[in-house]
């Protein structure tokens, strides 16, 4: 079976526990949720700040990275991308290798 992986920038998670849409400028840390993984799984793609100024604005070095979850294990935030399309290719190719056995 073929999964088609998408994301959900509307059940985005904002630093301040807020839901709702993201603004992937402005929120300071963003998890954006993961849709259409097989059966038992989840996935979340987060900003993580590599490099920042004082203040914080739009010229931080900053990667997106990737967690899944599968049967209720967790597993630690990986990869280093430039946006969150990147980490979701990325994770496409990964869940397209699983399945394809």
């Amino acid at each position: 079976m073929a999964y088609k992986l998408t994301l959900n920038y509307r059940e985005g998670v904002q630093l301040t526990g807020k839901t709702g849409r993201v603004s992937l400028k402005t929120d300071p840390f963003v998890i954006i949720r993961v849709n259409g993984l097989p059966e038992g799984q989840t996935a979340s793609i987060t900003r993580h700040v590599i490099e920042s100024n004082s203040p914080p604005n739009d010229k931080d070095v900053v990667a997106w990275e990737i967690a899944r979850v599968e049967d209720g294990v967790s597993e630690d935030w990986a990869g280093e991308y430039k946006t969150p399309g990147d980490a979701l290719a990325a994770l496409q190719k990964q869940i397209d290798k699983e399945t394809s056995r």
